[in-house]
């Protein structure tokens, strides 16, 4: 287990991934229930791009995005075989901890007539572990018109009740509680990574069909752990994807501290 106002971009190359050794303080970014039955819009999202819309390059997705703590968004199209069809890093420095909609124009070339395709926006950490992730399947054109559909579905994936971002957790023993939307038929895979990469404790909850009328579920977790100081990890929720292109399909993420 693991891994409108228009901003203008700078896309940034960049072949490898740098550690940051400091940490930025953020608002949080993790909705918690309320009393209002409607779920909030996600933090991290796709607007404009349906299910299985029809693309022509460039692709041109608008999404709603917080840079990661390196200042950086990743956006990437990926085929069945998890090659990259387009690889782009923008450069967001001057706007980190900022929450705004950016509409870059994303270039493909296209093997055949059409090809079936996910593009996914995503953020980083200074240990670079994932923050936030969010995707769209498409079928790419070489020819013709984009046929647009609209997403089904733009609120919050996973509303988390316990623990909250910053809290610190002792005694051994973690206990999570939220809501989640259903995406598709696989668990939802809760982790704790720590800041080499490393998973120190994680479950898998599985997500049953919610009652009519209701898009979010409640579900509970007991992660057990064991650590001999006090240990920076990113909580992390994200599911897989029951599609032909394997990966993960959303993620999101906050930090705690896990005690002995």
């Amino acid at each position: 287990m693991t891994a409108s106002i228009t901003w203008t971009a700078t896309i940034t190359k960049i072949p490898t991934r740098t550690p940051y050794p400091t940490r930025t303080r953020y608002p949080s970014r993790t909705p918690t229930i309320t009393s209002t039955p409607n779920p909030p819009l996600a933090f991290f999202r796709i607007n404009n791009l349906g299910m299985y819309s029809k693309v022509i390059s460039p692709v041109r997705p608008e999404a709603i995005i917080s840079p990661g703590e390196d200042g950086l968004i990743h956006i990437e199209i990926i085929d069945p075989d998890r090659k990259r069809i387009a690889n782009e890093v923008f450069n967001y420095r001057s706007n980190i901890g900022r929450h705004f909609l950016i509409a870059p124009e994303i270039d493909f070339n296209v093997a055949g007539v059409a090809q079936l395709a996910r593009l996914q926006v995503s953020s980083f950490d200074r240990f670079q572990r994932p923050m936030w992730l969010t995707s769209v399947e498409l079928i790419l054109l070489a020819l013709g018109e984009n046929q647009i559909t609209a997403p089904s579905d733009l609120t919050e994936p996973y509303i988390i009740r316990q623990p909250a971002p910053d809290d610190e957790i002792s005694h051994g023993m973690l206990e999570i509680s939220g809501l989640a939307r259903i995406l598709n038929d696989t668990p939802l895979i809760i982790e704790c990574v720590d800041p080499t990469g490393a998973i120190l404790c994680s479950s898998q909850v599985e997500l049953h069909a919610s009652m009519d009328g209701v898009s979010h579920i409640p579900f509970t977790a007991l992660l057990p752990y064991q650590v001999n100081e006090a240990t920076n990890v990113r909580l992390t929720f994200r599911q897989e994807s029951a599609t032909r292109i394997p990966g993960t399909i959303a993620l999101s993420s906050f930090e705690i501290t896990l005690l002995p």
